[in-house]
């Protein structure tokens, strides 16, 4: 059994069916709520004004106030003066000091949980910031990586480019060579012959120079050279090179033989050689494997015209 059930024993005792000169009196509910403070202001007013002419219900919230709080004299009951109270010198007047101590309650109570709001708050935004944070970085990082995808992207499109070019100008060089090799197989008419003498007597014949002018028509694809081969020693087998106006060995050959008239024969085509100053060594092979240079023979290659 609680407090508020032995008040109400109590009172039921002290005033059940006692009505006072004011009407009927206030339950023991009611002078509890009057005495914290908790009723209405209109219901308040009302039972103050009975309690100014019913001396029971003073006598009841007197015990009520000895229940719940010890006695404060210097105090008036509920905002009555000492002259209309007759409860002023019993102590009858608590209900003030509890509604004044009770509103700085609540309010503590609710700025305190206010406060604990504010706190949530407060952190819930310093997790938010290093997120928003994190969560730029990472927006950035993928901005950075698209860029960079396309630049790559845009790269390899190029090389892809590049290649397929390259393969086209491949394939048409391959068709190209095809179709000269093709024609070279074919039966030729008339194929240019020239017989080039050495580089010695040319010069000693008061030609410019020592070299033999070749000039060639738009529509031959091969010509052939005799070297002429008077005068030279016999050898097993021999040997000729062709160099260009730079010194450089573009060609040679061993195992050369002469023809029946004694002189050295050589078939070129015509895409092997462009024009230009052009010079072919001949040399006999003995048979100990060393060499000897026999003659020079020189050749200027006009454009065709």
């Amino acid at each position: 059994m609680n407090d508020r059930d032995d008040v109400r024993r109590h009172l039921k005792a002290a005033v059940e069916g006692v009505e006072g000169p004011a009407g009927p009196c206030a339950g023991d509910d009611l002078l509890i709520d009057y005495f914290h403070g908790r009723l209405a202001e209109t219901t308040e007013q009302g039972v103050r004004a009975h309690l100014v002419r019913c001396p029971s219900c003073r006598a009841a919230l007197r015990d009520v106030s000895d229940f719940f709080a010890a006695p404060r004299p210097e105090e008036g009951a509920a905002g009555l003066s000492a002259g209309d109270d007759p409860s002023a010198t019993t102590g009858l007047g608590p209900r003030a000091d509890h509604r004044h101590e009770a509103r700085p309650t609540r309010r503590s109570e609710f700025w305190g949980s206010w406060w604990w709001l504010a706190a949530a708050a407060a952190g819930l935004l310093l997790g938010l910031v290093p997120a928003g944070l994190w969560i730029g970085k990472l927006i950035d990082q993928n901005r950075r990586l698209a860029v960079e995808t396309q630049a790559m992207d845009r790269m390899w499109s190029d090389r892809l480019r590049g290649l397929e070019a390259e393969n086209q100008r491949r394939q048409a060089e391959a068709r190209q060579w095809g179709e000269e090799r093709v024609a070279r197989a074919r039966p030729q008419a008339n194929i240019p012959i020239f017989e080039i003498l050495p580089r010695d007597a040319v010069t000693r014949s008061a030609k410019g120079g020592g070299s033999m002018a070749v000039k060639l028509s738009p529509v031959t694809s091969s010509f052939v050279l005799i070297l002429d081969g008077g005068g030279q020693p016999e050898y097993p087998p021999y040997r000729v090179e062709l160099l260009d106006a730079r010194g450089r060995v573009l060609w040679e050959q061993s195992g050369l033989a002469r023809d029946p008239a004694g002189n050295f024969n050589l078939v070129f085509d015509r895409a092997f050689l462009g024009p230009g100053i052009y010079r072919l060594r001949l040399f006999g092979q003995a048979r100990n494997g060393r060499g000897r240079r026999l003659g020079e023979y020189l050749i200027d290659l006009a454009p065709p015209g």
